[in-house]
């Protein structure tokens, strides 16, 4: 589902369906689209509940510190998980949408979640 223009609402959507336990999915692609801080944050408190996904993508989505300290949280108890990508999509400047910027804070949360995830 890269680029299809997917905002908050649509974070909250696929929260509910992962709340529902009954997730199928292995590979879950959502790059360069307008999640944000907010969306993602939907997506993690669902993530608590899911534990199949393998691969999640995010790249592209003007998720910040906010965004990354929640999925962090989320993940790290998440043993299936093995690809988390939330990088640039060369696309992005092309599409009028927006990098994700953690920084150095978020960067931080990436490293616990790395520290603590033993799976």
């Amino acid at each position: 589902m890269d680029t299809n223009g997917l905002t908050v609402k649509s974070g909250h959507i696929i929260r509910l369906h992962f709340e529902q336990n009954d997730n199928h999915l292995e590979s879950l692609y959502l790059s360069c689209n307008a999640l944000g801080d907010a969306g993602s944050c939907e997506i993690a408190s669902g993530l608590k509940h899911d534990k199949r996904l393998k691969r999640l993508g995010l790249a592209s989505n003007c998720i910040g510190v906010e965004g990354a300290r929640a999925l962090v949280d989320a993940l790290v108890d998440h043993a299936s998980l093995q690809q988390l990508n939330l990088g640039y999509m060369k696309a992005t400047i092309l599409l009028g949408g927006l990098d994700n910027v953690i920084g150095d804070e978020g960067a931080t949360e990436i490293s616990r979640l790395i520290r603590l995830n033993k799976q």
